[in-house]
């Protein structure tokens, strides 16, 4: 089974950052987002498709974080960016 890629959807939203945190706004919804310094970083790397390892592995060499927690809690926000609609998400 391949991996997913997954990408970000920008033009749904404005983004601003404060404070090395990202604060989206669905123009759609009217929706506010905050995502912290660490969600901040994956959602920069989600510029460019990229799949849960590859996240992975540039967080790795970002933080202190071992790879088993690292890795779940990328798939939980993942996830929940999945939920919202807020990725792209190639198979």
């Amino acid at each position: 089974m391949q991996d997913k890629v997954y990408s970000r959807v920008i033009d749904r939203f404005l983004i601003s950052h404060l404070a090395g945190e990202t604060v989206l706004m669905d123009k759609q919804t009217g929706d506010y987002f905050g995502i912290n310094k660490v969600g901040t970083a994956i959602w920069e790397l989600l510029q460019t498709p990229s799949t849960t390892d590859q996240i992975v592995t540039q967080l790795l060499e970002r933080y202190e974080i071992d790879e088993a927690t690292c890795r779940t809690e990328v798939s939980a926000f993942l996830d929940a960016l999945e939920a919202k609609k807020m990725l792209l998400i190639e198979q």
